[in-house]
């Protein structure tokens, strides 16, 4: 297909959303709508996994120690927790640490353990993770089989916190392919109306187009341009009205005095997202057309 031919079919696609200004507007501003639904779906999702990927950092597993425990069995489990491909470092506390950590923790109410005869916290392991295995599974495979040797009180991890968590995320990512497949049938169903209603009204014109030669690809493609323009605009449109609530959050939690909205951090949508969300909007158009 040469330049002069790709030139004439944008001039025609163009031409036609001209001729049919208000269809084409509808058709668009309903895409628009149905995407900018999924956008701002898809904008928390990306947060929430931005939020996941912030707290995973801190994901440590505590082992706690038996008061009877002997240094060999310390020296053997430091060494077995070391060796494991999971682990980034591991810190050992004291009982006389534990109780220095609880003493700042209580800050100001330090009287509390002034009654006490003696200390009653355990010396303890905290193991923290390698990228990649900070996850429910990985903490609470090893978690399972650290409890089980020899020394060990017991082992805590937040197991029902990053459980719950970890639903939740995962809920959110099936609710978004539904809400995905949802998008692609309702922009295709309306571009193909659309695109349908442009072809009737342009019948004649197809008419005699074919009568003076013209192949049927030749006769599709204006419509089939003028589609992906529409599903690419629909994202565009999407896309802006995505970041004008993105951008009134922000305005909304810096004003913020609510203790719980202090120091919320909130990006907008990866240039991965955009590209495949700008892409798919346009394809989207051209399978509808």
């Amino acid at each position: 297909m040469g330049v002069r031919t790709v030139s004439y079919l944008l001039e025609d696609a163009f031409a036609s959303i001209r001729s049919a200004k208000l269809l084409n507007l509808i058709a668009v501003t309903t895409i628009a709508i149905s995407m900018f639904i999924f956008s701002v779906f898809l904008w928390g999702v990306a947060n929430l996994d931005s939020f996941a990927a912030r707290i995973s950092k801190d994901a440590q597993l505590t082992v706690y120690l038996r008061d009877d425990s002997t240094e060999e069995q310390r020296l053997s489990l430091l060494t077995t927790i070391q060796k494991r491909k999971e682990v980034q470092s591991v810190d050992f506390l004291s009982k006389d640490q534990a109780l220095q950590e609880f003493r700042k923790q209580l800050k100001g109410q330090e009287a509390i353990l002034e009654g006490l005869s003696q200390n009653p916290l355990p010396a303890s392991f905290e193991v923290r993770f390698k990228p990649g295995f900070r996850t429910a599974a990985a903490i609470g495979g090893m978690a399972s089989e650290v409890g089980k040797m020899a020394g060990v009180e017991s082992v805590e991890y937040g197991k029902e916190w990053l459980d719950n968590f970890a639903h939740f995320l995962a809920s959110l990512r099936l609710l978004s392919l539904f809400l995905g497949v949802g998008l692609t049938l309702s922009v295709t169903f309306i571009v193909a109306n659309t695109v349908r209603l442009t072809a009737y009204t342009r019948s004649e014109e197809v008419d005699i187009m074919k009568l003076i030669g013209a192949t049927d690809s030749f006769i599709r493609w204006p419509f089939l341009i003028e589609g992906g323009i529409q599903g690419g605009i629909g994202a565009v449109l999407a896309l802006a009205a995505t970041y004008g609530v993105h951008h009134a959050i922000i305005l909304f939690l810096a004003s913020s005095k609510f203790p719980l909205l202090q120091g919320i951090s909130l990006n907008f949508l990866p240039v991965g997202y955009i590209v495949a969300f700008l892409a798919g909007g346009t394809i989207l158009g051209l399978a509808g057309s």
